[in-house]
């Protein structure tokens, strides 16, 4: 099956035009053949097709659309061939080749013109271009829809350009005139048109026409937006008044070139390179910009960790592309950062690059400027490549660019050179570390296929330890096949243990190892900059916020922003998305060694004691907003101040817990390690709420295990039973119902001697939720009355309306729906007076409980989109799940099919994201129930 884009949204399948529906289900058709081959979330389908306000019923109308595309695709494709719709959880991917979609085609195949020579580009692009039919999706409308058409009619206008490009080189000014004043006219404000007209008319001796038409375009601009013309149209203005020869092409030929040594500097290219399709391309675009008529110097600044292969990839993108260059190509290891040497000066480069281009020593010029002078006069209007490796920073760079776009320059940093890129417009590449089939790929290109595949499991641990950092990666490498006769699961032995790691990834030659190559970036950062990057490497968590690095530096976030920004630049550490932070995981453990042998043990306690209770705090703070009406427990007044992670409302609070949750299980373990035994514990009960919302039951059981383990050692009694009945309600709901049972008597029986009301009353709630998972309804019922009367007495309203929805809830599974019904309206009721919406939600659910059992199935969708929604927006992800598989049951009662299987499938998507894999394969064969089949499609 074909697929067109550019033009109205078709679809051909064996020359017959396929029947695709609506508009609506068209343009989600559209929305998914853009990204095809990736996901596309629910929600931004919703926002492309119905923009920001859609209809209550998207959901069920989205699905239904899905539903006729699966059966329209399926119908074109041979039998027994997979889905081309697949489903993924949150969204869907439109799994069809992209050679079958125009516009992926013509993406492709501008790529491809963009390193073509000329005759060559000219015939893709004049290709491509007949593939446009009308405006894209021109048979569709909405906001989304405009932009994309917009966008895409943008990229149209590239490849024309690209196109003008090439005939104006061709010496073709004449054929384009007519084509270039008329797309001028349309598009008076588009200055690289405007520039192709004036080239076309001076190439085709008009020189006087091409003024004017700058000076209609100036005015225009002027009059239009109140600017002057950019930078490349003013160039080629002063060109005009200067007769440049190169606005003549038939004059070019007669001037002779000077002659010149050609030099051909490049080291060797590097024999087991593996990968970087993404980076090669990435530099080949840059190569084609340098064949296009912009002023603009084309430089490349490829940055990245140590030992990751910045220079690897740069010779190898230079070899491959070597013939480009006629007039030669030049390097520089500038030693930016090589062990035991200083970094070369830009004056040493200068004159090394002048011998280079055949200037005699006697004839170099004295002064730095005049060498500049002189360097960038003998390279203007080269077809050059520069290679400068290894820099240290921009400084040390800018001198030694030349002043003419002909050349391209590729430079390698450990920083990522911010004021090469500000000041220059350098591309930046930024290289992270290879992908496990690249590392394997390499693996066995110094290894041998047959030696890898003999020892898949030592090999698995080479490419987890070394995370896919090709310096490390070769250096195994190199072990193993010096060393044939010893098995790799020797070295793996080494590599896999940490205190032994770093020691396996030494060759044996110092400088080439990587504490050496690790050493020269850390030597380049201040010695606060150096203190924060050991703390981080002792620091349990794995990845980390400005605030614990403002906690472990108690330098203010001002202070750890600009530290960061230090270890970010040098690459030590990256900022994988917005606002956080983490370490290759061996440089991580570079830096905890060097931690450990540099500060102080009571330098590194301090730092983590801070970083603890900071998060202690700012925990606290949050799960009061998740669960105002919880029962408190005391964060020490000494660290109050410290909380500067400030969260304005629950879902703030939802999304900080998200953000730090594996920090905070770290720290625990870590607390429990230096034995700050209540940290640990408060730990335990600070995540506990987040860990029910979000249904992550083996996380939440985990963090109570060791909490009991901190609690032994404390030795308050009360702290014990409290961890008794936490436990207990962790183990309940992780299905360990004996083991719950055992801990919550544990608890009560303390309780009950000590004659606490407020820990019984939440000890008999448990219980009650305990009885009820082994279908003892009326036992689970008597505890649930006996929290009642205890909360009564307390006299909490809030704590009072959670154990009224109890015991309704388990009076209506024993079928007293009449009795249960007055206890859940109760608890709504004092929900309400106490403005507890949140809190609510159970009781709605409860009440919708009721009604779909008593046959008023539209009371009970009514009822259970309504506790649906609260769930949703206090990120409640576990009674969220409960709630939609119940209302997908009420729809089905209502008959109405099609949005029980949408609340089905969400409720599906819901329990597979938590593990609860017994409920989604439930809610898997109800849809396929409902289907009228065994396979339930839609459900991956």
């Amino acid at each position: 099956m074909k697929f067109q884009l550019l033009g109205p949204v078709t679809a051909f399948s064996g020359g017959r035009r396929i029947e695709l529906g609506p508009a609506k289900q068209r343009c989600v058709l559209a929305a998914l053949l853009l990204d095809a081959g990736h996901v596309v979330s629910t929600e931004q389908l919703i926002d492309r097709v119905w923009g920001e306000n859609p209809p209550r019923t998207v959901r069920g109308t989205l699905y239904s659309y899905l539903t006729h595309i699966r059966a329209v695709l399926k119908e074109s494709q041979p039998p027994g061939a997979p889905p081309a719709l697949l489903r993924h959880t949150g969204g869907y991917e439109l799994h069809v080749s992209v050679d079958d979609i125009d516009l992926h085609v013509f993406r492709r195949t501008l790529t491809e013109a963009r390193t073509a020579e000329d005759e060559r580009a000219a015939e893709l692009l004049n290709q491509v271009l007949e593939k446009w039919h009308d405006e894209a999706l021109s048979d569709l409308t909405g906001l989304w829809v405009e932009a994309t058409r917009t966008r895409l009619e943008d990229e149209r206008q590239l490849a024309l350009r690209q196109l003008h490009d090439i005939r104006l080189r061709q010496g073709r000014a004449e054929q384009l005139l007519p084509t270039l004043r008329d797309l001028a006219a349309r598009r008076p404000l588009d200055e690289r048109l405007a520039g192709q007209l004036i080239t076309a008319l001076c190439q085709a001796g008009r020189q006087g026409e091409a003024l004017q038409c700058y000076e209609s375009v100036r005015k225009t601009l002027d009059a239009e937006l109140g600017i002057a013309p950019g930078p490349e149209l003013q160039a080629l203005h002063r060109r005009i008044l200067t007769a440049d020869l190169a606005l003549q092409p038939a004059l070019v030929a007669q001037v002779p070139a000077a002659a010149w040594p050609v030099p051909r500097q490049l080291p060797a290219c590097p024999a087991l390179f593996t990968g970087r399709e993404k980076e090669l391309t990435a530099l080949d675009e840059t190569l084609a910009q340098s064949f296009s008529h912009s002023e603009a110097l084309k430089a490349v600044a490829i940055s990245g960790m140590a030992g990751v292969g910045k220079t690897w990839l740069a010779l190898r993108w230079a070899h491959q592309r070597a013939d480009r260059f006629p007039d030669g190509q030049l390097y520089v290891d500038l030693r930016g950062f090589t062990p035991g040497q200083e970094p070369l000066s830009s004056a040493d480069v200068l004159r090394g690059l002048l011998e280079a281009l055949g200037v005699p020593s006697s004839a170099i010029p004295v002064s730095p400027e005049s060498q500049a002078g002189l360097y960038r006069s003998l390279m203007a209007g080269k077809r050059m490549l520069m290679v400068l490796d290894n820099a240290r920073d921009s400084a040390q760079v800018t001198p030694l660019l030349p002043g003419t776009s002909a050349c391209t320059v590729v430079i390698t940093s450990r920083h990522r050179l911010s004021g090469l890129i500000a000041a220059h417009g350098a591309r930046s590449i930024p290289l992270t570390t290879l992908s496990d089939d690249d590392a394997r790929h390499l693996l066995a290109a110094h290894l041998g296929r047959r030696a890898v595949d003999l020892e898949p499991d030592a090999v698995r641990v080479f490419l987890d330890r070394c995370a896919g950092l090709p310096l490390a990666l070769g250096i195994l490498g190199t072990r193993g096949s010096f060393n044939q006769g010893l098995p790799l699961a020797m070295i793996a032995q080494e590599v896999n243990e940490a205190t032994t790691r770093l020691d396996a990834l030494e060759p044996g030659e110092l400088s080439s190892g990587l504490r050496a190559v690790f050493a020269t970036s850390c030597a380049r950062l201040s010695e606060a900059a150096a203190t924060l990057f050991f703390l981080l490497g002792l620091a349990p968590q794995t990845e980390f916020s400005l605030f614990a690095a403002a906690r472990l530096t108690d330098a203010g976030l001002p202070g750890a922003r600009s530290l960061l920004h230090q270890l970010e630049s040098a690459h030590l550490l990256q900022q994988h998305r917005p606002g956080r932070y983490r370490m290759h995981d061996l440089i991580r453990l570079y830096a905890a060694e060097r931690g450990r042998r540099t500060l102080p043990e009571d330098t590194v306690a301090a730092a983590l004691s801070r970083l603890v209770d900071g998060y202690l705090v700012s925990a606290h703070a949050a799960d009061l907003l998740l669960t105002p009406s919880r029962q408190p427990i005391t964060i020490p007044v000494e660290t109050a101040s410290d909380a500067v992670d400030h969260l304005p409302d629950a879902a703030s609070a939802m999304s900080w817990f998200s953000a730090e949750h594996s920090t905070l299980l770290a720290l625990q373990e870590d607390a429990l390690k230096r034995h700050w035994h209540e940290r640990a514990w408060q730990l335990a009960w600070l995540t506990e709420i987040f860990h029910v919302k979000n249904g992550l039951h083996r996380e939440n059981l985990a963090a109570w295990q060791t909490a009991m383990t901190a609690a032994r050692h404390i030795g308050d009694a009360d702290i014990t039973a409290q961890t008794h009945r936490c436990l207990g309600r962790a183990h309940m709901v992780s299905g360990n119902i004996d083991d719950a049972l055992s801990h919550l008597s544990q608890a009560l029986t303390f309780l009950e001697e000590k004659g606490d009301t407020l820990g019984m009353a939440f000890t008999h709630h448990a219980l009650g939720w305990s009885f009820a998972r082994k279908q003892d309804e009326k036992r689970a019922l008597d505890h649930a009355r006996r929290s009642l009367r205890l909360f009564q007495v307390i006299g909490s309203p809030v704590w009072v309306a959670q154990r009224l929805n109890a015991v309704g809830w388990y009076l209506a599974q024993q079928g007293l729906y009449r009795r249960a019904r007055v206890r859940c309206e109760q608890s709504l009721r004092l929900f309400e007076q106490e403005d507890q919406r949140i809190e609510s939600a159970a009781a709605l659910d409860s009440l919708g409980y009721i009604a779909a059992r008593t046959g008023a199935h539209q009371e009970a969708i009514d009822l259970y989109a309504r506790a649906r929604a609260i769930y949703e927006e206090g990120g409640d992800r576990y009674e969220e799940a409960n709630t939609l598989d119940r209302l997908g049951s009420a729809y089905l009662d209502s008959g109405r099919a099609e949005e029980a299987a949408a609340a089905w499938m969400s409720a599906h998507d819901l329990y597979k994201a938590q593990c609860r894999f017994g409920e989604a394969d439930r809610m898997k064969a109800r849809l396929a129930e409902l289907r009228g089949d065994r396979t339930g499609p839609g459900v991956e």
